[in-house]
């Protein structure tokens, strides 16, 4: 292969690596939350949340809920890892410090009848960000909970996402659902980013050949003087 060859085939690795693996993102709304009680410990687990957005996966793009008239007909579902431990501190963590559930636990988003992502959490983080405090609300004030973590999976295609986040966030309450542990609440949102490391892989390549290239020249260059 000649030099202008090489080249150009470590332009065209970068090339693809920017337009076959950029960032893709996700947003789903509505089902609910659900607080189990695991025997050992408590554990989350999402019921019903629809898929109401995709960007960057091609086809599989969609935006707006099929049932209010948008493109998206797919599920967004989760269960959180077991965190052993009181519900009181745990699960209705209320003025004290966020809950984590560590590694493990699952997700899956689905989209016209395909499986476009399963993974697992590296971690997952139960934060409390509502206004009321352990003894109760006041006027105007409401409980509500985000829950975050890392994932690690498999995208549609074969393609590997690490560090991907994920980020979800309960509707508010007056009454607080878990008071008793277990419990239920709606889910008002969550938004989440699937990042593929491959690309970092063919932009080392597309480095490589041109470093191959640049020798090449060099070493041409030399004998001819």
């Amino acid at each position: 292969m000649n030099r202008t060859k090489l080249v150009l085939v470590a332009v065209a690795a970068i090339c693809l690596c920017s337009a076959a693996f950029a960032d893709s993102t996700f947003e789903n709304s509505g089902g609910s939350l659900i607080s189990k009680n695991g025997g050992t410990g408590y554990y989350l687990q999402s019921s019903g949340s629809q898929l109401s957005e995709i960007n960057g996966l091609g086809a599989y793009d969609c935006s707006g809920l099929a049932s209010q008239g948008g493109t998206c007909s797919g599920t967004v579902g989760f269960t959180t890892s077991l965190t052993s431990g009181l519900a009181a501190a745990l699960i209705n963590n209320i003025g004290g410090p966020a809950t984590n559930f560590g590694p493990g636990g699952a997700i899956k988003i689905t989209e016209n009848g395909t499986t476009i992502f399963t993974g697992t959490f590296t971690n997952e983080t139960w934060t409390y960000i509502g206004t009321c405090t352990a003894s109760g609300c006041a006027t105007g004030q409401y409980y509500e909970w985000e829950l975050s973590g890392n994932l690690t999976g498999t995208i549609v295609g074969g393609s590997q996402a690490n560090g991907a986040l994920v980020e979800l966030t309960t509707q508010k309450m007056h009454t607080d659902p878990f008071v008793h542990g277990t419990g239920t609440i709606g889910i008002a949102g969550g938004v989440g980013t699937l990042s593929t490391p491959e690309s970092g892989t063919l932009i080392m390549l597309g480095t490589g050949l041109v470093g191959i290239a640049l020798l090449t020249r060099k070493r041409n260059f030399g004998l001819r003087a």
